[in-house]
């Protein structure tokens, strides 16, 4: 039964975007350029369906004191998810940094070995992707998700030639350590891919 539960989360309804190769124009970062990727729907049964869309080099504003400036990808009234990029690392590591917006001090950290980042915070629990694996933490703390177990729609991001799909929405489930049970059946993620912000 369970692995009847697990097998079916995956025809649920998700969006991708084919993130194209241009993104990996380091010099573009930090300007007004646009490039085009492709914005993929698939439905129940499989269905696709694709669109043109516009996707934004990233900015590096948002200012992390002795650390430095990163891109914003999710935040609530106290907490705001930052990532830094190293753009002299053909594969773009980032580090992900979790900020009290009260003294901008830093609550926790992750480091990647790619940008491949997804992020969102919903009901007091920031969602955080990097491929296929997925981190569930409190925005406040920076603290695990005390959870039995979760399972979601969420697949690893697909690298074809130069160009790479990552997923931009979920639907998540699962029960946590007190006994209730979660529900997010609509996640939409910030999503960062080859320098390229995908909102």
């Amino acid at each position: 039964m369970f692995a009847l539960i697990v097998g079916s989360m995956y025809l649920y309804p998700y969006d991708t975007v084919k993130v194209p190769s241009a993104c990996k124009d380091s010099a573009s970062i930090g300007s007004n350029m646009t490039t085009y990727g492709n914005l993929i729907h698939t439905s129940f049964l499989l269905q696709q369906s694709k669109t043109t869309m516009q996707l934004q080099f990233i900015r590096p504003d948002y200012k992390i004191p002795q650390i430095g400036s990163g891109e914003l990808l999710t935040s609530n009234a106290k907490s705001a998810v930052v990532v830094i990029i190293d753009y002299n690392n053909g594969n773009f590591n980032s580090t992900l940094y979790l900020v009290n917006k009260g003294d901008n001090s830093t609550i926790t950290e992750m480091s990647f070995s790619n940008d491949f980042l997804a992020a969102t915070i919903r009901n007091n629990v920031l969602y955080v992707y990097n491929g296929g694996l997925g981190y569930f933490l409190n925005p406040s703390s920076g603290e695990p998700i005390n959870k039995i177990f979760s399972i979601d729609n969420y697949r690893d991001v697909s690298v074809t030639g130069d160009n790479a799909i990552i997923q931009t929405t979920a639907i998540i489930a699962g029960l946590y350590a007190g006994g209730s049970f979660f529900d997010e059946p609509s996640l939409n993620f910030t999503t960062v891919a080859y320098g390229c912000l995908i909102l």
